[in-house]
């Protein structure tokens, strides 16, 4: 049995590096991930430890074709989720993210945030 789902949603369109030397569109697109939170969030942000997964729907195969470094893609949708899904990225114990080719779809990144089983039962501090 997977954990308990807190709230899965998708931003449209290619995600932003944090890496871009164009600030003001890493922080337009760290606020359409706020957006897109909020919309899916039901509730408060959790204070729990929390698993999510990010999964790249990409018109690249690779990096080498363009599109962005998984690696660096993260920081901007974890920042955004602050305050709506979890209270601090600090909260994050597991991360996966993965790049899917699409053909002939629009890209898109759908994030998936889960409870994680914490030892203590309790939350972060």
């Amino acid at each position: 049995m997977s954990a308990p789902l807190i709230v899965r949603f998708r931003v449209d369109g290619q995600p932003v590096s944090r890496q871009t030397v164009w600030a003001r569109r890493y922080h337009r697109y760290r606020a359409q991930v706020f957006r897109a939170a909020q919309r899916a969030m039901r509730g408060l942000p959790t204070h729990s430890p929390v698993a999510v997964e990010i999964v790249y729907r990409s018109a690249f195969a690779s990096d080498a074709d363009g599109a962005p470094d998984l690696d660096n893609i993260a920081k901007g949708i974890l920042d955004g989720m602050q305050k709506v899904v979890y209270s601090d990225d600090r909260q994050v114990q597991d991360l996966r993210i993965r790049r899917v080719a699409v053909a002939a779809q629009p890209e898109q990144v759908v994030v998936t945030v889960r409870r994680h089983p914490d030892v203590s039962g309790g939350a972060l501090r």
